[in-house]
Order: C-alpha cells, then structure tokens, then sequence
C-alpha cells in the first residue's frame, strides 16, 4: 500500500470530482523508481505516485502540481528549481 500524505488521506476522490473539497498542493519528484515518482512534499513527507497518475514525461525535479483530482508539471518550475538547489549546493562545498 503507498504511503499518502495526510492531506490526501482525509479526501475522497468524490469529494474532489464534486468540487466540494479544492486542494493545490505541490510536490518535487525526488527520483523514479520503477513505475513509481518518489516526491516530497514541502513538509517533507515522501509520497509513492504510480507514473501512470502523472503526466507523460516527468522526470526527477519537476515540481507536480495536484489540484482537484489531477496532477500537472508546473510550468518553468524545473529550470528555477534546479537553479536554486546547484546554488546551494556551491555555497555548502565551497572550501
């Protein structure tokens, strides 16, 4: 069984299908593993995504957008955030 993140435990598929719930939640694909996108939320909380809930093409970095009951790539997010973590990256091993 996958783990979820415990905003996606106390909502339905229903819920979400009939509007009564709006959720937007961003996760970053960590790393695939075999059919499945290994992601992070911002509270750090890994979740388990089967790819075949994903859009075609994702790959380790993107940022997935999961509004109502689907999931998007976010759009320029990859760019800027691996910017951000090779940024950081040079300021920790600068010797």
């Amino acid at each position: 069984m996958l783990e979820l993140n415990a905003a996606f435990k106390t909502l339905s598929l229903a819920d979400l299908q009939k509007g009564r719930a709006k959720v937007e939640k961003r996760l970053i694909v960590d790393r695939i593993e075999g059919d499945l996108a290994m992601c992070e939320a911002d509270d750090l909380v890994m979740t388990a995504i089967p790819l075949s809930f994903l859009p075609d093409g994702v790959t380790e970095g993107d940022v997935l957008v999961f509004n109502e009951h689907l999931y998007t790539i976010g759009i320029d997010t990859h760019g800027q955030r691996r910017l951000q973590v090779q940024e950081k990256m040079d300021t920790l091993f600068k010797g």
